[in-house]
């Protein structure tokens, strides 16, 4: 048979911009063409001929040597009238494709090897081809049916397809004649039409599955996702393209070519990089992929020395055994060493969450090794976040990075990349691995540009927030998500709408300050407490500092206190979740003078004295605050009235608990100080909290009880089942929604084994005791009170809390709403409806509302903020905090990782529990009998550190983002609380 034809069909306009699709430069800098070109080179000798239209002249000036026809019918035909406009030859097979389509030599290979008078290129992943392809480019694609490998209908307006046409086809000389004598072929027709034509006049048409081995052009990531191949095909694309970094030569080979001739494979090696030290990784098919990444799948072995060849075949060796399978296409990538490493890591150049733009530097600028951050191993690392709105960073050292970085998305054409990098001395920028970030759990709807606006409005608040204030002493203040009434730990640092507004009514908007007010402080009101950046909720430390001074000390005195403690939580931001024990002064301790303030003796003395009084007032009143507990009463009326009335009363009730939870960090900072003094060693304190009878212990003992047929299990489901996951979130269900999972565990014999305590006898208690105006028995009643007393409070206030959301959910049940939905409007919202008249289009109008609610809330999620805000620079990069974490008990575990995510069904049974933060709600989880727990958010006196210290059982809390997602990715942890150490085992 003579030489095969091609004909390239690029007549039309292209589907983006002005140069012809053929012309179009893709991510590596060659053009369409090009690729066209280098893949149809697997044909003998092919004729090649363009069928063009739009833009002609600048065809023929770029590529000279290629036969042209003009379509003079281009504007309005379809490309069937392009094909026919080609001097079809019929003596030969005739290879047809369009110019706005890339494929590889592989795809021509397939086509070549049909066995059908007809052969097509198709693609049977085609709905996912990449990301996220949108709705209206699968609904325009040209589709195909199947019935098997054979084709038969072909049209974009196919109700059922199998597979998506390539474009990519091929004719034998009798399919041609059947072409060529097609007259009644109406003008719009293109290649699906012919297809059809060519099934209606018994011809066999073949479909062959091209896989990977093919893109289009309309869709930036469609084309990034064909050029950018297997590890050692991307970075020889790329190295020499780039300006502002370096990719180092390279001898790949694949394991069919190794095991064919392993000797020619060590000459290239040896002849092109030399003897010095190499590095062997993998570069399997695959590897890299856009809907999953093997990353950490396969061995690559550093440092090997080049001029050892039994060392370098057995580096080699390595590899390939970690492959398992044997197909023989998988590489090897073989590269010298970066020598002279001062900084390496990785860069996500959006976020793994939902894709936001933020490049997320991880890196280690101490070990000089370049695999630090990929290997997994214990050097220190630092976590670096930058909005891709600024133009470059902050941080210095990072700067020749982040050109390197935005080099190469240039050059791919794409922005959502996984880059490996090690940078030297010289500043210069090495790139080891660049691939798709096949990762990213889903993709936000909210525009880049919206979160931009976001952080802008964020900026604007934070400067409007600094400056003097009436009633509050201190220039400036800085935010934290962790201080004082902690929103980090109770409502999360991403809350729906609904579950932060509660927070700011029954808590934050005013009675945190009539509580301290009340208790002696001085009174900040009407000061809110809780302050929203980009719907992220943080607290005004300034604001909650204030709240600490005594409500006699003197302004003066105050202004220096508040402005120290602001820069000293600046200069030691670790600190942001031990406000009240490592930085300010919130009541009397034992050792109160040994503690230092920064004040003459005289102002000393006046702070010395305002403590004591607030902490012998603390004392005075306890009893009282315990005996203002009450339990809900049921409201009558339609739901959101009665969830009006309950959380009405609900705020009244959050004083008695404001009062009970200050008397508790009270009582913790006295047992923090004899420790301190050395009057109570820290395994006597243990023993006294796992002494005390809270409401975990009350729990534990119920279950017992159920077990040993004392009490029965709804009983149990009656007391408990108010509880939920999420005190304040309407969208996580109570315990007695799903009491099988959350109370049935309970049903059993004591786990926790509760101590007994006796306090030490010595004579150096009786000064200390006398100071405060107590004795021993005194100050035992206030502790046990004061701690079981703020956990008994939460018990009773979550109780009616959790009935006010039961009754919103019957609200929104009635209008057709889910939880979900009502989740998404603000508290004001609803309230409103209570004091306006019943509008006709209600539904409407609270849809529209829960929508802009749901809105915000995806750019809540996207945006991504520091745990503590000093600075609006702060707002748009920042580097996450590596937090000191509150350790509990004295005990070392070794144990299996489950890390809580959601509503599911966990075996939790003697295995580390990691929870990014909870509350109350989460006291099911210690019915399982965990082995240890971690938490990203909480401090030393926060609800699960309290628990843990109850049970006995080894916690690290508030460990810090970027620790806790290190030790999220772990399997195996040991949890060392003696010595204060968490350790990735495996």
């Amino acid at each position: 048979m003579s030489r095969p034809q091609v004909v390239i069909l690029g007549a039309g306009r292209p589907f983006r911009g002005e140069s012809p699709s053929a012309l179009v430069a893709t991510p590596d800098k060659r053009r369409v063409l090009d690729w066209i070109l280098d893949a149809l080179a697997e044909l003998p000798e092919p004729e090649i001929h363009y069928v063009a239209g739009y833009g002609l002249e600048a065809l023929l000036e770029a590529f000279p040597s290629i036969g042209f026809s003009l379509n003079p019918q281009w504007r309005t035909s379809g490309s069937l009238v392009s094909l026919l406009s080609a001097p079809l030859r019929v003596d030969t097979e005739v290879y047809v494709c369009y110019a706005d389509t890339l494929f590889d030599r592989q795809a021509v290979q397939r086509l070549r090897a049909g066995s059908g008078a007809v052969t097509v290129g198709l693609d049977l992943a085609w709905r996912r081809r990449y990301p996220a392809r949108p709705t209206a480019d699968i609904e325009r694609a040209e589709k195909v049916r199947l019935q098997a490998s054979k084709v038969t209908a072909a049209g974009i307006d196919l109700p059922q397809a199998e597979a998506e046409f390539t474009g990519l086809m091929r004719l034998s000389p009798e399919a041609v004649r059947t072409a060529l004598a097609w007259s009644a072929a109406a003008p719009r027709a293109g290649l699906p039409d012919l297809i059809n034509h060519l099934i209606g006049s018994g011809l066999e048409v073949e479909g062959v599955d091209l896989g990977q081995g093919w893109a289009e052009l309309n869709v930036p990531q469609d084309m990034a996702r064909f050029v950018l191949g297997t590890k050692a095909e991307t970075l020889r694309r790329l190295a020499p393209l780039v300006r502002h970094s370096h990719i180092g030569p390279q001898v790949t080979f694949t394991l069919e070519h190794w095991s064919r001739n392993s000797n020619d494979v060590l000459e290239r090696i040896s002849g092109r990089l030399g003897e010095g030290l190499l590095a062997v990784r993998s570069s399997a098919v695959g590897e890299d992929g856009w809907e999953h990444s093997m990353a950490g799948e396969f061995t690559s072995r550093l440092n090997v020395p080049g001029r050892d060849r039994q060392a370098l075949t057995q580096a080699i060796e390595e590899v390939r055994v970690s492959y398992g399978e044997s197909n023989p296409s998988h590489q090897i990538l073989v590269q010298p060493m970066v020598e002279g490493v001062s900084l390496s890591g990785v860069v996500l150049t959006r976020t793994l969450s939902c894709g936001a733009p933020y490049y997320t530097f991880n890196y280690d600028a101490s070990s000089q090794r370049t695999d630090s951050v990929t290997g997994g191993g214990e050097q220190e690392l630092v976590t670096y976040l930058s909005s891709r709105s600024l133009e470059q960073t902050a941080r210095r050292q990072l700067a020749p990075v982040m050109a390197a970085v935005r080099e190469l998305e240039e050059l791919v054409g794409y922005d959502t990349l996984d880059i490996e990098f090690a940078m030297t001395e010289d500043q210069r920028v090495h790139v080891l691995q660049l691939r798709p970030l096949a990762a990213v759990e889903r993709v936000t709807r909210v525009a880049d540009d919206r979160i931009y606006q976001a952080l802008d409005l964020a900026r604007r608040r934070f400067e409007e927030c600094q400056g003097p204030r009436p009633g509050m002493v201190g220039e400036a203040t800085v935010f934290g998500v962790m201080p004082d009434w902690n929103p980090a730990e109770i409502i999360g640092t991403r809350p729906d709408p609904l579950a932060r507004t509660l927070y700011q009514y029954l808590i934050t908007d005013e009675i945190w300050a009539r509580q301290r007010a009340e208790y002696g402080y001085r009174d900040p009101r009407p000061t809110p407490l809780l302050v929203s950046f980009a719907g992220h909720p943080y607290i005004d430390v300034r604001a909650s500092l204030n709240s600490f001074l005594p409500a006699g000390l003197e302004d003066r005195i105050g202004t220096h206190l508040v402005g120290e403690q602001l820069a000293r939580l600046r200069a030691h931001p670790q600190f942001h979740d031990k406000l009240e024990f490592e930085l300010a002064h919130t009541c009397w301790t034992f050792d109160f003078p040994t503690r230092p303030t920064g004040l003459t003796p005289a102002d000393e003395a006046q702070l010395e004295g305002g403590l004591l009084a607030i902490t012998r007032q603390a004392f005075g009143r306890l009893a009282g605050d315990l005996a203002c507990l009450d339990q809900p009463v049921v409201a009558a009326g339609p739901p959101l009235e009665r969830a009006y009335r309950l959380l009405y009363g609900c705020r009244q009730g959050a004083l008695v608990f404001a009062h009970l939870a200050r008397a508790g960090f009270v009582a913790v900072s006295l047992l923090r100080s004899l420790v301190r003094l050395e009057l109570l060693s820290p395994d006597q304190a243990e023993c006294f909290m796992n002494s005390l009878e809270t409401v975990v212990r009350r729990f534990e003992s119920d279950g017992a009880r159920v077990q040993a047929g004392e009490m029965s299990f709804e009983q149990l489901v009656e007391r408990y089942g108010h509880l939920r996951p999420g005190t304040y979130d309407i969208t996580s269900a109570a315990y007695r929604d799903d009491p099988d999972f959350y109370l049935r565990p309970a049903v059993r014999a004591a786990h926790w084994e509760r101590t007994h305590f006796e306090w030490p006898h010595s004579s150096r208690w009786t000064g200390h005791l006398e100071r405060l105006g107590t004795d021993l028995s005194g100050l035992e009643r206030f502790l046990r009170g004061a701690i079981e007393g703020r956990e008994f409070s939460k018990f009773v206030f979550t109780r009616a809390l959790s009935q006010a959301l039961d009754e919103l959910v019957s609200f929104g049940s009635q209008l057709g709403f889910e939880r979900q939905d009502v989740a998404m409007l603000r508290l004001d919202q609803l309230f409103g409806l209570l004091t306006s008249a019943p509008a006709s289009d209600l539904k409407a109008r609270l849809t529209d509302q829960i929508e802009r609610g749901r809105l915000d809330a995806e750019v809540c999620r996207a945006v991504e903020l520091p745990a503590l805000l000093c600075e609006p620079g702060d707002l748009f990069e920042f580097e996450l905090l590596a937090s000191q974490p509150n350790f509990v008990s004295r005990q070392r575990v070794s144990a299996a990782v489950t890390l809580i995510e959601g509503d599911r069904a966990y075996d939790l049974k003697d295995r580390i529990v990691l929870i990014p933060s909870a509350d109350p709600g989460f006291d099911w989880l210690f019915s399982h009998a965990p082995a240890g727990l971690v938490t990203m958010y909480g401090g030393a006196n926060s609800h699960m550190a309290i628990r843990a210290a109850e049970l006995g059982l080894p916690a690290a809390i508030g460990v810090g983002q970027a620790d806790f997602e290190r030790y999220a990715r772990a399997r195996v942890l040991e949890l060392d609380c003696s010595n204060h150490r968490i350790k990735v085992l495996h």
